[in-house]
């Protein structure tokens, strides 16, 4: 197997007509490695930081394998290191299901290949960190043994997010049918409460004329509700809404955008921006109108999602990270994310790493008071 990298967004465009064409046919075909993605994320937070792609190819040249890695500098416990990352991972717009993407039949190979030009070239970076990848990640199968043979580093692996998901089947009846009596009645009571009081209607976009506004829309009624609850996350950031308004645009162009909307008597008062890919749903933001808490539109709009969803015949409908309690009233299907670290030899590297053992270590000796049972238990 032959390796070449590519470290900058110049030197990518040439493999922009082959790029999706590739992930379309391998095991990975996830709308967050598609050209669309991967190249926004770069015009939008890639910086001086330095691409680090390698492109895997078979005896015949043939193209088997692609690591969508960056090189990135951070800062941990105050000193200065540089990671190697997959491309757009991290707490700024936070992919999920992240991997190598291989052809069947080359992940091992390809895998070793990766690791072992890590090896050859150590003095590219201090830690290797590999974030949200699925538990059955074919890296997290091979690495163990690969890093062993490349040197002996430090493995870390860390439980990471929770992604909800629903297998759907072929009808809406054969999907209420299989959820609890309670959420069955839920579901048409609140859309009844709601209707009750407003003239309802709900929109999946599809007018690129209106997208931009839409997207405000959706930027507005998050933040709201961010506010509302004192958080103050990367969503709260102007480049957060500018990138997805950029995305949003090459996704509609596509047909990949799922774009739905609850309005209350012509108010937009919930909605939910995800991917229609792969002939999957998923569902990567939402915003809603906390004035209208107590109708529970957010709960009224995802069931009309996955409605369409199914009538779209997908295979699954994707909640993405994070594992709120109003996403298990639709299913009780989740997959686990694993972070994954690989430690370098280097004396600066060991004493990033005596510290984090330590901070994990005090960390531990300190019971969270909402496990202290309360008295009388």
């Amino acid at each position: 197997m032959k390796l070449e990298s590519i470290e900058s967004i110049e030197k990518l465009q040439p493999l922009k007509g082959d790029w999706n064409t590739f992930i379309e046919k391998s095991e990975d075909n996830n709308i967050f490695f598609t050209w669309e993605w991967i190249t926004s994320w770069c015009e939008y937070f890639l910086g001086n930081n330095n691409l680090l792609i390698l492109f895997g190819y078979n005896e015949n040249n043939e193209l088997i394998g692609i690591a969508p890695l960056i090189k990135i500098s951070r800062w941990k416990c105050g000193i200065k290191v540089m990671n190697i990352e997959f491309i757009g991972s991290g707490n700024e717009i936070a992919p999920t299901h992240l991997n190598f993407i291989t052809l069947t039949g080359y992940e091992a190979d390809f895998i070793h290949n990766v690791f072992e030009y890590l090896e050859d070239n150590k003095k590219l970076w201090d830690i290797i960190v590999l974030r949200d990848m699925q538990q059955d990640s074919r890296i997290l199968k091979n690495l163990d043994a690969i890093v062993k043979n490349n040197g002996g580093y430090e493995l870390n692996s860390t439980p990471g997010s929770l992604c909800p998901y629903i297998e759907l089947p072929e009808t809406w009846e054969q999907y209420i049918a299989g959820l609890t009596k309670k959420t069955r009645y839920n579901i048409g009571k609140k859309e009844r409460n709601l209707a009750a009081d407003h003239k309802i209607e709900y929109v999946i976009w599809n007018d690129s004329q209106t997208l931009e506004p839409m997207m405000r829309k959706l930027e507005e009624l998050h933040q709201k509700r961010m506010r509302k609850k004192k958080i103050d996350g990367f969503s709260m950031r102007p480049i957060f809404w500018d990138f997805h308004r950029s995305i949003a645009n090459k996704l509609q162009e596509k047909g990949w955008l799922f774009l739905g909307a609850l309005k209350a008597d012509d108010n937009i008062i919930s909605c939910a921006y995800g991917y229609f890919y792969n002939n999957k749903v998923s569902i990567y933001q939402t915003g809603l109108d906390t004035d209208y808490n107590n109708y529970s539109a957010n709960y009224c709009l995802f069931a009309h999602l996955i409605k369409e969803s199914i009538n779209r015949k997908c295979s699954e409908f994707d909640f993405l990270k994070g594992n709120q309690s109003y996403k298990f009233h639709f299913t009780d299907k989740v997959r686990k994310n694993i972070n994954l670290i690989v430690w370098n030899k280097g004396f600066k590297v060991q004493f990033v790493r005596f510290q984090v053992k330590m901070k994990a270590f005090l960390k531990s000796l300190i019971k969270p008071a909402n496990d202290i049972a309360p008295e009388g238990s």
